[in-house]
């Protein structure tokens, strides 16, 4: 027998005593948390009595947590159950510990893993970096020391030390990213582990790759390489290419032929053969025939192998200390990894241990984004296109297309007899099989659009389905039966399109070769139709109870959108086996992260509520600017309720006299397009023809062109939405005003919104305080820290939504927000003050 104590604290083991005894000394399994010392000084219970199944916690367990578990009897040699337990449990890492009731006495079944020993952060030298005096101050523009940027840094030392996880709020102005990239820099170099940089937004991903990096790497004393990491699709691929070109007189389509010359022209000519680099945005579909794709990659048995642009990409990324991402691209590289049950290899990304996740407010929303299913009209049209498409001019292009041409032109000789058979197997089965799944698609789809449109597509709109869908008679007499026939067409198209692929393999010698490249995309053609068939069968036939499926329709300007999506209703599970299970150090970080100065609301969603205390640190650090004297926030109380008529007649009236102050300069945030488009219409001409300001709307232009022509023309003022509430960065006089028009609350009939309030009710929770408060208060936060951007900026927000004082929850909007002068009543004594604070 071993001394406890070495084993677990004394805190620990009295935790461990009081389950025991109020479980009447019956058998009771743990969850051990241990320190850097490897000893246990925290537990949960995971299972009382003949409960535990591995299984069942397998996914809440890490390598290195401990079980432990007593044995009433006092007798403390394992049983054959203990030893299977065990067995398992350390085969992925995990200590088994068997106690007796008084936790006086253990047995030691499997050690806990010793992982090598890392070298730890100096805290001192590199807070020092930071200070007056030092490295970044000589040669950082307009040095200023921030406090709450060494207090970030502070922390973000320890989670690398400690292997936490630490979640840190950081108002604008604190220099979050040298805060977090000097620690990962230097762990990177010391321990030679990769760290990876996640963030939601283009913008930010630039500013680290190109202005951050180059300045880091020019003051500190160490050397370090940093690579911004895209998905494989941004790269064109070399061997298609080549196929390309070389049957480029088999297409039949005249312009599709004009842009693939084109591109095949660029490739031949560029170093990065990224996307990015073109003039232009190329036809979807023709840069799918030449960019590179997981299943169409014939790796290193390539002839362009050594040039391969992706795989250079990648080079350099295995060569690098930090490895800059997207949030979809670290997903898609989790979830990559938990398929294979190997997080320490190479999947998406080099092997990596450390995370940092910037814009971490949007962590749930994109994993629910990764781990959904669709299914679309679009989808599967452009996926059967691929196969096979042909015009009412006669002219036709897809993969079949290019074999029957090609297999015409080499039908002669000793083969003809085996190629005819080819020839007439794609043109009397698959042709005629490829268009009758592309007519059962449109009929299907034709008949789901009625459940949400009554066949008309007058707007953007979507349906849960929920028992009503499900027992309606068009869901139940049509869709349904519809959906099996499809499901089974799609099938024998699989299984035909296979043997096609078999066919061809039996032709000999050069001709084998001539036709292998078109043999890899058959391939890649028929897994894809088996992906469809997979995703069918989750979504319209099994029934997954921890799953949202709705119908979603979008009114496009060539055709309609219409999709059917599965998104899972809690990723706490998903995010726990992908993320926190296996990773040591994970810094999530984000100037919008706590609901009234608490991080309960993100912990609870995205599962951080389940990990033992002592895993994760919480820190929040305040905007280093002086809002009291650079922003002033206006409620005016004497117009209407955003859902009272006359409502957006008086905002508009209020939206106008406010622009006439500030001289344009202004956002104007809307939480939806249609009060948007009303308020756009109504004030575009007043506002021109009187105070020669132009309104620029979002959805006119892209958002990049509006963001210029806004930068440029200071007294513009920009009309937005959704995306403009967030990740938009603009500096100086040209934004000195933000009007928050309505408080930004979900729409409560969302299918995922309206599903999770469900779930919280069903559960004995209260939604709107819980879920639906919570998310419109982190957008609130955001829409807000758009006009402080710099500690030269000075502006007014305005709030035409009297509920943020007349309701009992107005206050979790204002007390999310920094402290600055607030002056609400009626508009008159509001513009008031706002005057007196433009002078």
């Amino acid at each position: 027998m071993n001394k406890i104590k070495s084993y677990i604290t004394e805190s620990a083991a009295e935790s461990i005593r009081t389950e025991i005894e109020n479980s009447n000394g019956n058998e009771i399994f743990f969850c051990g948390y241990t320190d850097e010392n490897g000893i246990v000084t925290d537990v949960n219970v995971l299972a009382r009595g003949n409960e535990f199944s591995v299984p069942a916690v397998i996914d809440f367990l890490s390598h290195d947590n401990i079980v432990i578990h007593n044995h009433p009897s006092g007798t403390l040699e394992p049983s054959f159950d203990d030893i299977n337990i065990a067995s398992y449990l350390g085969n992925q890492g995990i200590g088994v510990y068997i106690i007796n009731n008084d936790v006086t006495d253990i047995y030691v079944v499997i050690e806990k893993y010793q992982e090598e020993k890392k070298k730890k952060l100096d805290p001192e030298m590199l807070l020092n970096i930071l200070k007056p005096g030092k490295e970044v101050s000589k040669q950082l523009n307009n040095y200023e020391f921030r406090r709450g940027q060494l207090k970030m840094t502070e922390n973000i030392i320890d989670g690398f030390n400690k292997n936490k996880i630490e979640i840190i709020e950081a108002g604008t102005g604190i220099g979050k990213t040298l805060a977090y990239l000097i620690p990962a820099v230097y762990w990177s170099i010391e321990n030679e582990e990769k760290c990876v940089i996640s963030t939601n937004t283009i913008n930010l991903q630039e500013q680290i790759i190109n202005k951050d990096i180059p300045f880091l790497q020019k003051v500190l004393d160490v050397q370090f390489k940093a690579s911004l990491i895209k998905g494989r699709n941004n790269y064109i691929c070399l061997r298609k290419v080549e196929t390309e070109e070389r049957e480029m007189p088999t297409l039949l389509v005249p312009e599709e032929k004009e842009e693939l010359k084109i591109l095949i022209d660029w490739a031949m000519e560029t170093a990065s053969g990224d996307k990015s680099e073109l003039t232009f945005v190329p036809n979807f579909e023709t840069w799918e025939k030449l960019c590179c794709e997981s299943d169409t990659c014939i790796r290193m048995k390539c002839k362009y192998y050594e040039k391969c642009f992706l795989l250079k990409s990648r080079r350099e990324a295995a060569t690098s200390n930090l490895l800059i991402i997207n949030h979809h691209l670290l997903f898609a590289d989790l979830y990559i990894r938990s398929k294979l049950g190997q997080f320490s290899d190479v999947a998406v990304l080099p092997p990596y241990s450390r995370i940092i996740i910037d814009e971490a407010h949007h962590t749930e929303e994109v994993a629910t984004d990764y781990f959904s299913l669709e299914v679309s009209r679009g989808g599967i049209i452009r996926n059967l296109g691929r196969v096979y498409s042909e015009r009412k001019t006669g002219e036709s292009k897809g993969l079949l297309s290019t074999l029957r041409t090609k297999l015409i032109l080499k039908n002669k000789g000793i083969l003809k007899k085996d190629i005819s058979k080819i020839i007439s197997k794609i043109e009397e089965v698959l042709i005629p099989q490829k268009n009758e799944l592309s007519s059962q698609t449109e009929d299907i789809f034709f008949l789901i659009s009625k459940l949400v449109n009554n066949n008309a597509f007058s707007e953007n709109k979507k349906r849960r389905i929920k028992e009503d869908v499900k027992n309606s008679a068009i869901w139940k007499e049509k869709i349904i039966p519809e959906i099996y026939t499809f499901y089974k067409s799609l099938k024998t198209f699989s299984k035909d399109l296979k043997k096609l692929k078999e066919s061809l393999e039996q032709l000999p010698g050069e001709l084998h070769d001539e036709f292998e490249d078109r043999m890899i995309e058959l391939k890649a053609r028929q897994g894809r139709i088996e992906d469809l068939i997979d995703r069918i069968k989750k979504i319209f036939i099994s029934d997954e109870p921890d799953r949202v499926k709705w119908i979603e329709t979008e009114k496009l300007t060539y055709t309609d959108r219409i999709a059917v999506i599965s998104a899972p209703l809690n990723i706490s599970s998903d995010l726990k086996t992908t993320l926190y299970k296996h990773f040591k150090t994970i810094i999530l970080t984000s100037a919008t992260l706590t609901v009234n100065n608490s991080f309960e609301f993100l912990k609870s969603r995205i599962g951080l509520n389940r990990e033992a205390p002592n895993r994760y640190c919480e820190l929040i650090i305040p905007s280093s600017f002086d809002f009291q004297k650079q922003a002033m926030i206006g409620i005016p109380l004497d117009l209407p309720l955003p859902d009272e008529s006359g409502f957006i007649e008086n905002a508009n009236k209020i939206i106008y006299r406010s622009l006439s102050l500030s001289k344009g300069r202004a956002f104007i945030l809307f939480t939806s397009y249609k009060m948007l488009n009303d308020s756009h219409q109504k004030l575009e001409e007043p506002l021109v023809k009187n105070l020669n300001i132009v309104s620029l709307k979002q959805g006119d232009y892209a958002r990049t062109r509006l963001l210029d022509h806004f930068r440029k023309d200071i007294s513009s003022v920009l009309f937005g939405t959704s995306s403009f509430w967030e990740g938009v960065d603009v500096e100086g006089s040209s934004l000195e005003s933000i009007i928050i028009v309505k408080l930004p609350f979900r729409v409560p009939t969302e299918p995922i919104i309206e599903a999770r309030t469900e779930d919280i009710e069903k559960k004995g929770g209260n939604s709107f305080t819980e879920y639906s408060l919570p998310l419109a208060v982190i957008k609130f936060k955001q829409g807000f820290g758009r006009l402080i951007r710099r500690k030269t900026d000075r502006g007014f927000i305005l709030i035409l939504d009297k509920r943020v004082i007349e309701k009992f929850y107005g206050k979790f909007f204002l007390n999310s927000l920094p402290r600055c002068k607030t002056v609400s009543g009626t508009t008159n004594n509001v513009f008031k003050e706002l005057n007196k604070f433009y002078k």
